[in-house]
Parts: structure tokens; C-alpha cells; sequence
């Protein structure tokens, strides 16, 4: 498969969770991937458990390869999920993602088996991470009562990305990240990412 470069940002913040299961994920100055994923996070392993977005093909719980080891959002789309849900801001962890980046235009849009580069470290997006009612709970904890729209709602298109790592190594804030898209998706036209 052949790439082309489309865009280039920067990670700006990191988070993970190994300390529970529950979702909201605590900031790290560096997190350390390996090939099953995230080493400090509850989605490391090359295996997981199917749950409803496999419901078509797998009975809960059955074991399959683990496409979401981890999970990336923008600060700019951040910014427009709170404007909808009509917060101040929106924290990262409370949504459990892992990295944050800035300044990559239409970024949950990047599509399926692009690559993210930053420095040594290359992780192969799976696919948009559809946002759920989940992150609910824990924002209108934080904000003290309802949201003008919930997080399942106001978060659609915009929630980020999940994917796995396919060159491994240690990612720090401050890293540039750049957007590799495969050539095959050049000539469609119903994404922004297919017009570079």
C-alpha cells in the first residue's frame, strides 16, 4: 500500500488508565507503546473481548484481535462537542482518550488504514470512535447537571479515532504527528480527507 502525507499537527496531551475499569483515563508526561498497544493503558493486548460493536459476528465476550488499543481526539473538535453540550470545556480523560492532538483539520474523518507518525512511533487508524453515553455521567458530574445536548449526541463525527500500533516506541507532548493517508482512497470523493 502507498501513502501520501496529507497533514501535520502535534500531540499536545497523553492519558491512560491500568489503575480500573472505568473509563476516564489520568494525564502522562510519556506513554510507552508497544505492539499490543499502550503499556500503561487497560487496552493493552494483541486480544479482547467482543462487545456491541461486534454484535453481528460475535457473541459478547467472545475472544478477538484487539483493532483498539488506542484512541486519539482533537483539541479543535473537543472544542465544538462542548460548544454543543454548552460547557465551558471538554477534559479528555473523562472520555478515556489516550492522545490529543491539535491542528489537524477534519481529524475523526482521517480514514480506516492511514498512519499517524510521531517521531519513531507509527499507529494504523482503524476507524472512528462513535461516541456513546458512556463519558455522560462523568461530564455532568464534573459541570454540576444536565448538558444542553449529551456526549452521544454532541460528540458525533467528532469523537476521534481508534486504531493499533504498528512501529512501537515512546511518545511524548509536544511530539509533531503527521497524517499519512493510503493512496487507494484518492479518487472518492464523499470524505474531506480524499481531496489531498
Amino acid at each position: 500500500m502507498e501513502f501520501t502525507l496529507a497533514a501535520q499537527g502535534t500531540l499536545t496531551q497523553l492519558f491512560a488508565n491500568d489503575r480500573d475499569n472505568n473509563l476516564p483515563t489520568h494525564p502522562f508526561l510519556a506513554l510507552d507503546l508497544e505492539l499490543p498497544g499502550i503499556t500503561q493503558d487497560r487496552h493493552f493486548g494483541f486480544m479482547k473481548g467482543a462487545g456491541a460493536r461486534e454484535k453481528a459476528l460475535f457473541r459478547r465476550g467472545t475472544e478477538i484481535k484487539n483493532h483498539r488499543s488506542w484512541s486519539a481526539l482533537s483539541e479543535e473538535e473537543m472544542e465544538a462537542i462542548a460548544e454543543k453540550m454548552g460547557i465551558p470545556h471538554l477534559d479528555p480523560g473523562l472520555i478515556g482518550a489516550n492522545l490529543v492532538v491539535k491542528g489537524i483539520p477534519n481529524f475523526t474523518q482521517i480514514p480506516p488504514l492511514s498512519r499517524l507518525r510521531m517521531g519513531e512511533v507509527v499507529l494504523v487508524v482503524y476507524e472512528e470512535n462513535y461516541p456513546c453515553h458512556l463519558p455522560q455521567p462523568y461530564i455532568e458530574k464534573e459541570f454540576g447537571g444536565k448538558t444542553k445536548l449529551p456526549f452521544s449526541k454532541a460528540g458525533m463525527g467528532l469523537r476521534g479515532l481508534v486504531g493499533w500500533v504498528e512501529r512501537e516506541g515512546i511518545i511524548r507532548p509536544d511530539t509533531p504527528i503527521e497524517v499519512f493517508i493510503p493512496k487507494v482512497y484518492k479518487n472518492l470523493k464523499d470524505n474531506p480527507w480524499m481531496k489531498f
